[in-house]
């Protein structure tokens, strides 16, 4: 399911990150100097890292579901809250 996340429900920070996190995904290669300063206006230099890092962990272990050819079941997150 997709989320819209040009929407009240987040912050300019928040939907700064996930413009971010979009970007990256769809084609790295795509994500110019210029959207690095304005990311600027909304991020410190290390939240930018820290997405970033984040954003590759996820897109690779991504990749290596799909190498698998496992079912979203299998992969799916299960927290029992006491």
């Amino acid at each position: 399911m997709l989320v819209d996340y040009e929407t009240d429900a987040f912050s300019a920070q928040e939907q700064a990150a996930l413009r971010y996190a979009e970007q990256v995904t769809r084609d790295e290669k795509q994500v110019s100097a210029e959207y690095y300063t304005q990311l600027r206006q909304y991020l410190s230099e290390g939240e930018i890292v820290e997405i970033g890092v984040l954003i590759a962990v996820c897109n690779g272990f991504d990749k290596l579901i799909d190498t698998w050819k496992l079912s979203p079941e299998v992969c799916e997150l299960r927290i029992e809250l006491d």
